[in-house]
């Protein structure tokens, strides 16, 4: 592995050396007025090949640094899952899980393997009903057809694993608020916070802009958590009461039917 790290350093020096230049040469000729636009386009444009070699670079830093976090924390791909909706607190889909281990723990998981995941989880339950503390499971619908966009603990109580209307749009309000309190206990710097480009991703949605390069990040952040827990407030009492009396209906399910769906 070291030599891969060593590898994969240099060759992001390198790469970032050649953006910066590329970079400095652009800057240089925006500020020239002689620069036709149409040169202007073609060099912003030629940028774009560092960004997929650098992109390329750090998903390879990703899986090494990933290799050694897992080893170091001996722990499987559905314990980080697990550990992550506990966090969280409420159902989420395969990709927000993903990119919350990533800033949460430095591990990549890899969302392709979600699916293995889920099929070993049902597996083993079948074998053994009720051996582990808690499964991964999908949501249910109100009709108790499994919904896998969105997966849960199975230790959670039958009416937070139900959606019905709200519940989607309030399963993604907190992911924003998740990230938030994240962002608040890892006091990291700006440049190193691994919390707020995620943040900016799907808060962009919520207050229809993101953040401005030379702005206030801590007013934008302020006006954003406002925002959610005003909306989470709003939608929190009536997504309850129809999931407590959706889960009155399904009360008559097995077990393996109230964790696995019919």
């Amino acid at each position: 592995m070291a030599s891969t790290l060593d590898q994969l350093r240099k060759e992001l020096g390198t790469a970032l050396s050649s953006e910066r230049d590329a970079l400095d040469r652009l800057i240089a000729q925006v500020l020239d007025p002689a620069v036709d636009p149409v040169a202007l386009v073609g060099a912003a444009e030629s940028l774009e090949r560092f960004g997929r070699i650098r992109s390329r670079l750090v998903k390879g830093l990703h899986e090494v640094a990933s290799e050694s976090r897992r080893r170091q924390e001996e722990r499987s791909v559905r314990q980080f899952v697990l550990r992550a909706l506990a966090t969280i607190g409420c159902p989420q889909n395969a990709g927000f899980l993903e990119e919350h281990v990533w800033a949460s723990e430095r591990v990549s998981l890899n969302t392709r393997g979600f699916g293995a995941l889920r099929r070993d989880e049902r597996r083993a339950w079948g074998r053994q009903p009720g051996q582990r503390l808690a499964y991964i499971v999908p949501c249910l619908d109100t009709e108790a057809r499994p919904v896998a966009k969105w997966m849960a603990r199975s230790d959670w109580p039958l009416p937070t694993r139900i959606v019905v209307e709200g519940a989607g749009e309030l399963f993604e309000l907190k992911k924003v608020s998740c990230l938030l309190r994240a962002q608040e206990r890892s006091h990291a710097d700006e440049g190193s916070d691994p919390f707020f480009p995620l943040i900016e991703k799907y808060g962009e949605s919520i207050l229809e802009c993101g953040p401005t390069l030379d702005g206030d990040h801590g007013g934008w952040l302020a006006a954003l958590n406002e925002q959610v827990d005003a909306r989470v407030a709003q939608l929190t009492i009536p997504v309850e009461r129809a999931q407590s009396a959706a889960a009155e209906t399904l009360a008559t399910l097995s077990e393996e039917e109230k964790l696995w769906g019919r």
